[in-house]
């Protein structure tokens, strides 16, 4: 990959909107319900005039109420240009600066309104994976062509420094619903699904 690939890709990414606004509610539901009644009743009442802090609410009201909050103010700046969405943060006296890229600005304005706890909650997916963006299909077959070329020779060769352990960790690092089915007690095993594995998402990108 050229590093005029790697600019644009990152462009690209900071110029839209997080992945994480068109989380499912019962991930973020799920998220949320790890942290204590406090904190969230203290960013509730925050972000409604009827929910009083000082008023006995229980959690899952609690979690209700930001996630109602979430996701109206999640459609309104997605449906936003960036310009618009810099007249919001002067609007409401956000303390939020202007001259940041799409991604980070939107990241920054949740993090005003809920703080930095129940934001980055919202951010996690529900299962430990980095998240992806796309990738044109010319990027992938002029930089990145291990990603669709034939993998049949890499079937009998094992590379030496990759452990056991190693190769597991990898695969555990897979989402189950991608993962390969491979046998815990075999190196050979194990790098014949992750090569099935890179096989898959080559064709999942073009």
């Amino acid at each position: 990959m050229t590093s005029q690939s790697l600019a644009d890709i990152v462009a690209g990414v900071l110029n839209s909107d997080p992945s994480w606004l068109t989380h499912s509610f019962s991930d973020m539901c799920t998220s949320l319900c790890t942290l204590s009644r406090d904190g969230l009743r203290m960013v509730a009442s925050r972000i409604s005039p009827l929910f009083s802090e000082g008023r006995h609410c229980d959690k899952l009201s609690c979690i209700n109420l930001i996630l109602e909050d979430f996701e109206s103010r999640s459609s309104f700046l997605s449906s936003c240009s960036t310009a618009a969405i810099c007249t919001y943060v002067r609007e409401e006296n956000l303390s939020v600066g202007t001259n940041l890229p799409r991604y980070v600005l939107i990241s920054a304005i949740f993090e005003t309104l809920y703080g930095p706890l129940v934001a980055s909650t919202l951010r996690k997916s529900s299962w430990p994976v980095l998240e992806s963006f796309s990738i044109s299909e010319q990027l992938v077959t002029e930089n990145m062509p291990w990603l669709t070329g034939e993998l049949t020779p890499w079937m009998t060769r094992i590379p030496r420094k990759l452990t056991l352990r190693r190769l597991k960790e990898c695969l555990q690092s897979m989402h189950p619903s991608t993962r390969p089915l491979f046998k815990h007690s075999s190196k050979q095993s194990c790098w014949h699904a992750i090569l099935r594995h890179l096989k898959q998402q080559g064709r999942f990108l073009l």
